[in-house]
């Protein structure tokens, strides 16, 4: 039977931008383009929290973008993946759960492939959360992967006519146990940007490694993989603004100790029972 919420389709790398704007996901307080994670910097990505606004040469003012969660690469072997790589890619959103799923197959020069699997949703009710799980599984090899995830400054910029525009500067970057944690200002609006990210390897047991990088703030770690056996970890993160410095950490961190706590799956489920009793009351008809 048809799953009239979900829209699916096969994408052309050609017309990324396309995917990544139908694709979009959004709760109310932020908006998240369609980009896969681990082709980041070669798509067009957006991370756009309610309220932080910046004047640009062009339009006055627009909503900025800022680093994103979903920023992560993939190398196999010391090979990092990249858009030339990609055999085939698939979005499916559910559009009754909120939640986006990207798949695709990649084929590395010694002829390795590897699947690649992201969900992701911004939480329906915790506004401030956002969430990734990906599965990365060999399929023809075993050997190492490298996982590598950034809150990068110099990522968030917006294209306005062919110029790249920076909104914003950094005030600072931190480590800690429990992830890393970025602050930022937007250059003529002045409002303040905390965010946390805590990259935690769900199947294997290794440890994650942080530092801090030019202007990125880094979580990464290693493995060994098998053919056929997924390699999976989770993404949590969390954004606030309009307060002040020791605020914005304190509020970020802790939103996303909780979530890691709570774990992708309670999460997941706690964001679509908010879901399920809107739609008693609403409907979509495509």
């Amino acid at each position: 039977m048809k799953n009239e919420w979900m829209l699916e389709q096969k994408a052309d790398l050609k017309n990324i931008g396309h995917y990544e704007t139908i694709y979009t996901l959004a709760n109310g307080y932020a908006g998240l383009r369609g980009t896969p994670g681990f082709l980041f910097y070669e798509g067009k990505p957006g991370f756009y929290p309610a309220g932080v606004y910046n004047n640009t040469p062009v339009f006055g003012s627009e909503l900025v973008n800022l680093p994103s969660f979903i920023n992560y690469s993939v190398k196999v072997d010391g090979e990092k993946i990249t858009a030339g790589m990609v055999d085939s890619l698939k979005y499916s959103l559910d559009m009754r759960a909120g939640v986006l799923v990207i798949e695709a197959v990649v084929r590395g020069q010694k002829g390795r492939k590897t699947a690649i699997r992201e969900e992701r949703f911004l939480h329906s009710e915790k506004k401030e959360t956002g969430t990734m799980r990906t599965e990365i599984t060999p399929l023809n090899y075993n050997g190492n992967i490298y996982i590598s995830c950034a809150l990068d400054v110099n990522a968030a910029v917006t294209d306005v006519r062919g110029e790249k525009i920076h909104h914003l500067e950094k005030i600072s970057d931190d480590i800690s146990k429990n992830g890393v944690y970025l602050e930022t200002e937007t250059t003529h609006t002045k409002i303040n940007i905390g965010q946390f990210v805590r990259l935690k390897p769900a199947s294997v047991k290794t440890e994650t490694r942080v530092f801090l990088r030019d202007d990125a703030a880094v979580s990464s770690f290693e493995s060994a993989v098998y053919e056929g056996r997924p390699v999976v970890f989770d993404i949590f993160s969390s954004v606030f603004h309009s307060g002040k410095s020791g605020e914005l950490r304190r509020k970020s961190e802790r939103a996303v100790i909780d979530a890691e706590k709570a774990g992708f799956a309670r999460l997941q489920k706690e964001h679509a029972d908010v879901l399920k009793k809107i739609w008693k009351t609403r409907d979509i008809i495509i």
